[in-house]
């Protein structure tokens, strides 16, 4: 009862304290994941609006990982099924009839968490047994609260490194710009159901895992881990496959733009049809945690998922930049951790009374102390690898830039000289306007020198640039005054 009184205070505090810090952080955080800035301000919006339910967030999945501790797994399905029901009705009320847009979607998303957080308190308020809850006796225990801590720390940070590694996939998605961005949102959408589906099976195979590892039945572990694995891949196998060959017809749902789909579909690609990998890496963790060690499930994760999603990002996908490259760090990232645990797992099979003699405080302390430097180090590798694909990017727009002024400025000059030249044969008025008109109005030449400055203003080959271009109006001048005889030959100019 105690531990269920300190857990539920620690969800509000934390959800508390994030609302806070989403709230005031959102715009930085998108800024540094390069958001492009025609979307920037409405996703600070739905960020901001979405942050504020985080306390509801917070309240219904503690109250739901008791009930499920319990053995109650139906009512909190039936809780968020009943939340996603009312979320998708107030998204089609607030964006469609009352015209919200973003800020409506969000509203419905917080609106939903707040009604499955209160089913999910009052089930626990009504129950019997020793998991009943009292709001009068809402408070913090230490001791309950460091038991918590020692399972859930290392697992709290392996989520936060993989929502770093997240970050920085979705940083790189933002590089290709809005439609880029569009066809990942969508094709998240969609893999995000895949997701439900593998921490499901995840969720059963630690609660059974859990149960046979305290009453010492070991080969029931194995069968419950076995059977899970089966029914994993073989319904992430379907489920991923079919979601790849709907994979248009589901993007639809989302967006009509085909060149959003086209992104979508790249995505897909190596999301879900390699879903089962995702589904394994799951797994593995999840039975470690059942027996109460959350340490070798943290500690792998973070080397084999993380560090090669950063790997992947900074040193392979800036040399060939492209959607396909970048995506296959999942594939590459689930199959990195999944050998990882398969060795990890053998280990801990064959030493299990070895693991029993050890404090589980020590490990947690010993976990705690290596994702700290993993995470420095991390950080590290991010700063610089930050830096080397800045320099990159910003090569690559200098080119981008340079290729086409110089084809502006050879477009532009090579029409003004046809045009003066077309003039001179055929004294036709229509080919000296063109002339004046490339000339005055269109100015492909000033334009391109004008996005040429951006990058090269100042230097020695942007001021000879200049003075091409003051030399070639004396030209012009030069033309203009040249074709008054020509005009009065054809009698065609004033």
């Amino acid at each position: 009862s105690e531990t269920v009184h300190t857990a539920i205070t620690l969800a509000l505090i934390s959800g508390i304290v994030m609302a806070f810090v989403g709230v005031i952080f959102s715009r930085f955080a998108l800024e540094l994941m390069d958001t492009p800035d025609d979307v920037i301000g409405l996703s600070t919006l739905y960020m901001r609006i979405y942050f504020l339910g985080m306390p509801f967030f917070m309240l219904y999945n503690y109250g739901a990982a008791i009930l499920r501790a319990v053995g109650d797994t139906k009512r909190p399905l039936f809780f968020l099924v009943a939340a996603g029901v009312i979320n998708a009705g107030l998204n089609l009320l607030l964006v469609i009839v009352f015209d919200m847009g973003v800020a409506g979607v969000a509203i419905g998303t917080i609106v939903s968490q707040m009604i499955s957080s209160i089913l999910v308190l009052r089930c626990l308020c009504r129950s019997e047994g020793s998991y009943k809850l009292s709001f009068s006796k809402l408070r913090i225990r230490g001791i309950y609260m460091k038991q918590i801590f020692q399972v859930g720390i290392p697992a709290g940070i392996q989520s936060t490194v993989i929502n770093f590694s997240n970050v920085l996939l979705q940083s790189s998605v933002n590089s290709f710009g809005s439609t880029a961005m569009a066809g990942y949102t969508a094709a998240n959408n969609i893999f995000g159901f895949l997701y439900v589906t593998v921490n499901s099976v995840t969720q059963t195979c630690m609660s059974f895992t859990s149960q046979n590892y305290g009453a010492g039945k070991n080969k029931r572990m194995d069968k419950v881990l076995i059977d899970c694995i089966i029914l994993s891949v073989v319904i992430t196998s379907i489920l991923g496959v079919s979601a790849y060959g709907f994979g248009p017809e589901l993007l639809k749902i989302y967006t009509e733009d085909a060149k959003v789909i086209q992104c979508g579909m790249e995505i897909l690609l190596y999301t879900t049809v390699t879903y089962f990998l995702c589904g394994l890496m799951d797994l593995f963790p999840g039975a470690l945690r059942g027996m109460g060690h959350s340490a070798v499930p943290m500690i792998l994760s973070v080397i084999g998922t993380v560090g090669t999603r950063i790997v992947w990002i900074f040193w392979i996908f800036p040399a060939h930049r492209s959607l396909d490259i970048l995506f296959i760090s999942y594939p590459a990232g689930n199959g990195c951790h999944n050998r990882d645990f398969r060795d990890g797992n053998d280990h801990e099979a064959g030493r299990i009374d070895f693991v029993k003699k050890i404090k589980i405080q020590s490990i947690s302390a010993w976990s705690i102390g290596i994702a700290l430097i993993l995470t420095v180090v991390f950080v590290v590798v991010l700063h610089n690898g930050q830096s080397k694909v800045k320099r990159f990017e910003d090569a690559t727009d200098q080119y981008i830039v340079c290729e086409n002024a110089a084809r502006q400025l050879q477009d532009g000059s090579d029409y003004l000289t046809e045009q003066v030249r077309l003039y001179a044969m055929t004294g036709e008025r229509n080919y000296l306007d063109q002339y004046f008109e490339e000339a005055d109005v269109t100015k492909r030449r000033e334009q391109a020198l004008e996005s040429l400055k951006k990058y090269f203003d100042k230097t020695e080959t942007f001021q000879s640039l200049q003075q091409a271009m003051e030399d070639s109006k004396e030209l012009m001048s030069t033309e203009y005054h040249s074709l008054k005889p020509v005009s009065y030959t054809h009698l065609t100019l004033p």
